[in-house]
């Protein structure tokens, strides 16, 4: 929903950019965790229902959460280029992650494969759409 703030304040390429690269993001981040089928830390202990079934539920590499907020923060520093914004969104970027051991809901490295994908990805939409 971050690209519909876009469209609204008229700056509507960069909308569509968010959305076509979250979009790929997604397809990517599914992929990865139907080949990988790494288990959750906390599966066994808790098993809540997600609104995208049981799958989703049960595998966590790589961090989904980690992965969208580490492409949106590489994304809106590449498109604003201004260091407070850069540090607020880093900050946040890397609490993420923190929450996501913290809470055992991913392992250090599916935190660090999120990260990987999302910021490679934030910096190829601007490589192949400058």
């Amino acid at each position: 929903f971050v690209f519909l703030f876009f469209f609204s304040i008229s700056e509507v390429d960069f909308g569509i950019r968010i959305l076509l690269t979250s979009i790929v993001f997604l397809v990517i981040e599914y992929l990865a965790k139907m080949l990988t089928k790494e288990t959750r830390p906390d599966f066994k202990t808790n098993k809540e229902k997600s609104l995208i079934g049981k799958f989703e539920e049960k595998h966590s590499f790589p961090s989904g959460h980690c992965g969208y907020i580490a492409l949106l923060t590489t994304m809106l520093n590449l498109h604003y280029h201004n260091v407070l914004l850069t540090s607020l969104f880093t900050a946040i970027t890397i609490s993420v992650g923190f929450s996501r051991i913290y809470t055992k809901r991913h392992y250090f490295n599916d935190v660090v494969g999120g990260y990987v994908v999302g910021i490679t990805l934030g910096i190829l939409s601007f490589l192949i759409f400058p």
